[in-house]
């Protein structure tokens, strides 16, 4: 059966503008430009041009002293240096050179936003040149299967971990910095590909089933990958919501816990006491606290503003001088 290669390519970037959406998600409280967004992936898909350049003269100019890809050196060459080095190197020059020096990049959760862009641009257009090598509907399965639960969203997570290292440098004066981020980067994309690459070298000296155990390794690095990304997200969107806070004007510090039992009038009509601890403070006509800067949540205990009192009966007023029944000047 033949599947026509437009269909291959639908299919190859369906996982890469799936996972864009998720990690847009993890901004949407204060989401970057969406055009901005789009040329981060744009170019990240376009730096698979000079990686296969750079890939090129490497192997080319090392000639005779390149080492086999059916070697142990060979595998692992072409994982650290071939494929990790100069990927990765790639995905994060394109966040440097799109968006770094942007205005927009003001928030420690951006290196989330855009090296997930870059890496799933460079991912997406990789992805589709992987499948349209396929000649059978079995391998064709099997390959997006796999790519789009592993290989897809590791792009996403190695640039990311690279442009954390230098962004929390940036804002916070501490952590890995760009060489650090994407050193690690590197050993997790290599490690990845090592564990697949060394297969072929293994089987060739009858260590197959050393090689079926290796192929533990690339889920192993993903469930890293991804646990340093989360924890990185989670505490990048509290300095984010604190930072904002304090420019607004709102709620520097943590107040104090609600009481146990709710003063007279709590809660407001429709409300549940206590309020909730985090997220969306109720709308009109209770409103938001002030120096809320957005709709999407806040970084602090949210209180509902105190019960107003009820209204005071009022008493008519009293007649105008003059008697009684006529207007004031008349007898």
């Amino acid at each position: 059966m033949v599947i026509p290669p437009i269909y291959v390519a639908v299919a190859g970037a369906l996982p890469a503008l799936f996972a864009m959406w998720y990690f847009d998600r993890l901004d949407r409280k204060r989401p970057e430009p969406a055009g901005l967004r789009r040329l981060v992936a744009l170019f990240g898909g376009l730096s698979v041009i000079p990686t296969l350049v750079f890939d090129g003269v490497l192997t080319g100019g090392m000639g005779d002293h390149a080492p086999a890809q059916s070697s142990y050196g060979g595998a692992l060459f072409t994982s650290f240096v071939v494929a990790a080095l100069v990927e990765e190197t790639m995905k994060v020059a394109v966040v440097y050179a799109v968006a770094w020096d942007r205005k927009n990049y003001d928030e420690r959760l951006d290196a989330v936003v855009y090296g997930a862009r870059a890496g799933l641009g460079f991912a997406l257009v990789e992805n589709i040149f992987y499948l349209l090598g396929q000649v059978e509907l079995k391998g064709l399965i099997v390959t997006w299967i796999l790519r789009a639960v592993l290989a897809v969203p590791g792009h996403a997570l190695w640039t990311t971990i690279a442009c954390a290292g230098a962004t929390r440098k940036r804002f916070d004066k501490r952590g890995l910095g760009l060489f650090g981020g994407l050193a690690l980067a590197i050993f997790l994309h290599g490690t990845y590909d090592a564990a697949l690459f060394l297969g072929q070298p293994l089987a060739l000296d009858g260590k197959e089933n050393l090689a079926y155990a290796l192929l533990t390794v690339p889920v192993a690095v993903m469930v890293a990958s991804w646990w340093i990304v989360r924890r990185y997200a989670r505490a990048a969107l509290t300095a984010d919501d604190e930072d904002a806070a304090k420019r607004l004007g709102g709620l520097a510090a943590a107040p104090p816990p609600p009481p146990a039992h709710p003063p007279a009038g709590y809660p407001p009509p429709g409300h549940a006491y206590p309020p909730p601890a985090y997220g969306y403070p109720p709308h009109a006509p209770h409103g938001y606290p002030p120096g809320y800067p957005w709709g999407g949540g806040w970084p602090r205990q949210y209180y509902y503003p105190p019960p107003q009192p009820a209204p005071v009966a009022s008493t008519p007023a009293a007649p105008p001088p003059g008697t009684p029944g006529k207007p004031p000047g008349q007898t």
